[in-house]
């Protein structure tokens, strides 16, 4: 399989499980997200109890381009600020801040982000 070759959720599911994010990161491209895998990542993935998989869940959102509801916008704010996991947190805040959502709590965890030794690059990306 080629890199950035379409690949199904349950091979992303399985690979994020395993923690191989090689594989996460060559195969989700912003073209071949579908808005079934939007919504599983916002109903199902972000609630997994699994880390790995609600990371999955975000990074997901966060090279989606799809548009969100105000209610899902609504979530993904609550998820940022309750998630224990800080590259959740992360990852939702450059996936709402890509999508022009500016309020408070998402600059201070932009801000927060972009010193991250894993999505630091991605979210100083948006900042410039």
């Amino acid at each position: 399989m080629e890199q950035n070759d379409a690949v199904t959720l349950e091979q992303l599911t399985e690979a994020a499980r395993n923690e191989d994010w090689n594989f996460v990161d060559g195969h989700i491209n912003s073209s071949h997200l579908t808005r079934e895998q939007i919504d599983w990542a916002l109903s199902i993935g972000l609630v997994d109890e699994d880390k790995n998989i609600r990371d999955l869940a975000a990074t997901l959102l966060d090279r989606s381009d799809e548009p969100l509801k105000p209610e899902e916008v609504e979530k993904l704010e609550r998820i940022m600020a309750e998630d224990s996991y800080h590259i959740v947190r992360y990852r939702i805040a450059i996936a709402l801040y890509k999508r022009g959502n500016r309020n408070l709590a998402v600059k201070q965890m932009m801000s927060e982000a972009k010193d991250d030794p894993d999505v630091g690059e991605l979210a100083s990306s948006y900042l410039v």
